[in-house]
């Protein structure tokens, strides 16, 4: 069976963050997990993405892990998120200040 773990980096993005969750969730059938990386993001911003994962996903669904290399980039925190994930494929979003980036591995 094929299952899909989205693993989502969340820094400098708070333009866009609730915009992208809610493309997330509008596909709730389609992933068994979304892996939010807190790449260093400021305390309001992980506060609001617990809030209104909380209030629109089970918690069985989502996970908030905090990344704590020193070596803080997009590739330390997407590697957080495969040490993390359950699922057999992976499908990585990355927030850009512009826009939203999609990557697919």
């Amino acid at each position: 069976m094929i299952t899909l773990s989205i693993i989502l980096p969340v820094k400098h993005s708070h333009d866009f963050i609730k915009f992208c969750l809610e493309s997330i969730i509008y596909q709730r059938d389609e992933f068994e997990e979304l892996i939010v990386i807190d790449d260093k993001a400021d305390n309001n911003h992980i506060k609001f993405i617990k809030t209104f994962l909380s209030s629109n996903l089970s918690s069985n669904k989502f996970k908030i892990i905090k990344n704590n290399n020193t070596f803080n980039n997009a590739g330390t925190a997407r590697d957080c998120g495969i040490k993390m994930a359950r699922e057999n494929i992976l499908h990585f979003l990355m927030m850009m200040i512009f826009g939203l980036e999609i990557i697919l591995s």
